[in-house]
């Protein structure tokens, strides 16, 4: 009798340092979410996140900035619209701020030349860090306040009075 109360209790203790284990193995960190970047679902992953209340703040913020980073900012604009805890949401946007600056400081948006000009000025807009930051600040602006407004605010203001030509 004693020996199988002991079994019993042997078992449920494995079983608890095994599930006790494994919860703890189980959250994510930030650094994690870069091999979901180009991964196969990887994006609905990152939007997953960032709408999870389970997951921890530098999580979501990362997931964030990755989405920013790959050019789906508009669809952060529905999430924020989802979001109830107001104090979350101005967490994720002032995580994101660093991130759309560093974009935006590469300054690497097309530019017209005079030839393209003369040529009807159509310019393409391929890959550019600038734009997706200028994009996002765009979204991101209804949801942010103080600081974080002015830092996105500066970025537009920045972006509309450029000439977008070449002297």
């Amino acid at each position: 009798m004693l020996g199988q109360r002991r079994a019993i209790w042997c078992r449920w203790l494995v079983a608890v340092l095994v599930l006790a284990s494994s919860a703890m193995g189980c959250e994510p960190k930030p650094e994690d979410l870069e091999k979901w970047r180009n991964a196969e679902g990887g994006m609905e992953k990152m939007i997953g996140w960032v709408k999870s209340s389970e997951e921890p703040t530098p999580v979501r913020v990362r997931a964030v900035q990755i989405l920013i980073e790959q050019d789906k900012s508009g669809e952060l604009q529905q999430l924020l619209d989802t979001m109830k805890d107001e104090g979350v949401r101005a967490q994720l946007v002032d995580g994101a701020v660093p991130t759309i600056e560093a974009m935006w400081k590469k300054n690497d948006y097309p530019k017209m030349d005079s030839e393209t000009q003369e040529k009807g000025g159509q310019i393409k807009v391929g890959e550019s860090e600038s734009v997706k930051a200028k994009d996002a600040a765009y979204y991101l602006h209804p949801y942010a306040s103080g600081e974080s407004k002015a830092r996105l605010e500066a970025i537009l203001g920045e972006w509309l009075t450029a000439s977008h030509e070449t002297e």
